[in-house]
């Protein structure tokens, strides 16, 4: 096993090219477009309900011809209108998100191990790396070598959610840069092989699935990333390049120089809105609902049975970061309507703290298909920073909506867990 200490980065951005002489401490990546804009079913905004302002009273009386009624077509919007719409929409978040992220990478144009870095409602911090030539998991079949003049560089990084609600990351994307230019990606096998090897030793905690994953507000993800690199660039500066959709950022790993100055943070107020179920279904001041009180809604009803605090999510499994602890919530489903329906079409259920934040579903366990007029048991489970489970909790269940009109009052129904 070889290892190097005092390893030096590079700064590179995706579409720039290193000539000799470039001086990569003046680079600075360039923001792209975004273009996610419906995340798990709801439209994204960002920065939280806008204020718009209402059309203005008018006390005139107007004396107008009488109002011809004639028939008027089907209300439900055709799907080239929803499509303007849908692109409307699109341009004006994207045009926030741009805004945004431009702010950001004021912040940002030097890093280094321990610097906070921020793409989106995503904030990464590079801890270490380290250097091995194999990873042996006992098993042949999922053990890898790096080979005759190449290493394995381990990348250690935290990953953490800047929004106040659930969201979804992923670290597939990042790529390894040498001083040459040199671009290595993700070796997915051996990342697979380090997360069986530290689950059997423990040696780093592995809480953030490095390919996909939810990450909670208030919870830090730990993930470590595998790059395959010849011997050579190993012993040159390397970076890495974090990449989320269009928009990337270069961490160069090594410790900040003693003679660099101190990186000014961001802060870290929590301006990301991603797909808030709340934004057309506000919260009443009073919820008069409680647990053990059916919810009916248009096509299904509710009922929550109970809810229990847990460490893990049963049977050993998955146990819960430090910071977190898991809620699961028992409730029974009711299908009113004659046709079966799939567990992914009935309801949604989200969790609001007393602090505002909104956590989903990280495991939802009831049967995959409901047959007509049935009702079923559902067990809910969420993750929750333990401030936001000391606190009051509130239930919000709502049916899938795919249209901009206005929420009906019986699509969607708050209770409240605990006071």
């Amino acid at each position: 096993m070889s290892h190097h200490a005092g390893v030096h980065a590079v700064h590179a951005g995706r579409r720039i090219t290193w000539m000799e002489g470039d001086d990569p401490m003046t680079r600075q990546t360039c923001t792209g477009l975004i273009t996610a804009l419906l995340v798990a079913g709801t439209t994204s905004t960002i920065a939280g309900p806008q204020d718009i302002p209402a059309d203005p009273i008018s006390n005139d009386a107007v004396d107008r011809e009488p109002t011809v009624i004639v028939d008027a077509p089907d209300p439900t919007r055709s799907e080239s209108e929803f499509g303007r719409q849908l692109r409307d929409a699109h341009a004006e978040w994207t045009a926030r998100v741009r805004a945004e992220q431009a702010r950001i990478d004021r912040y940002q144009l030097r890093n280094f191990f321990g610097d906070r870095v921020q793409l989106e409602h995503v904030a990464y911090v590079v801890n270490e790396i380290e250097f091995i030539d194999g990873i042996d998991v006992g098993m042949e079949d999922f053990s890898r070598w790096s080979g005759e003049g190449h290493e394995f560089c381990i990348v250690d990084i935290t990953v953490n959610n800047a929004s106040q609600m659930s969201n979804i990351a992923g670290l597939a994307q990042c790529v390894l840069v040498d001083a040459a230019g040199n671009r290595y990606p993700v070796d997915e096998d051996a990342t697979f092989a380090l997360k069986l090897d530290y689950k059997k030793t423990l040696k780093r905690p592995v809480t953030f699935r490095w390919r996909l994953d939810r990450i909670q507000p208030g919870i830090p993800g730990r993930a470590q990333l595998v790059f395959r690199i010849p011997d050579a660039a190993a012993r040159t500066k390397l970076g890495l390049d974090i990449i989320r959709q269009d928009d990337s950022v270069l961490v160069r790993l090594e410790e900040r120089p003693a003679d660099d100055p101190p990186r000014v943070e961001r802060p870290e107020t929590a301006t990301w809105w991603i797909g808030d179920p709340q934004a057309r279904r506000p919260k009443p001041a009073v919820i008069r609902r409680g647990p053990e009180e059916w919810l009916p809604l248009t096509k299904s009803a509710h009922l929550v049975t109970g809810f229990v605090f847990q460490d893990d999510l049963g049977d050993g499994r998955d146990p819960a970061p430090d910071e977190g602890i898991y809620l699961r919530v028992d409730s029974l489903f009711e299908n009113r309507t004659g046709t079966p329906v799939k567990r992914a079409g009935t309801s949604t259920y989200t969790i609001t703290a007393e602090d505002g934040r909104i956590f989903r579903t990280v495991r939802i366990e009831t049967p995959d298909s409901i047959p007509a007029w049935a009702t079923v048991t559902r067990q809910s489970f969420f993750l929750l920073p333990h401030s936001a489970a000391e606190g009051r909790l509130d239930l919000l269940i709502y049916q899938p909506v795919w249209n901009f009109t206005e929420q009906a009052s019986d699509t969607y129904g708050w209770i409240n867990l605990k006071r």
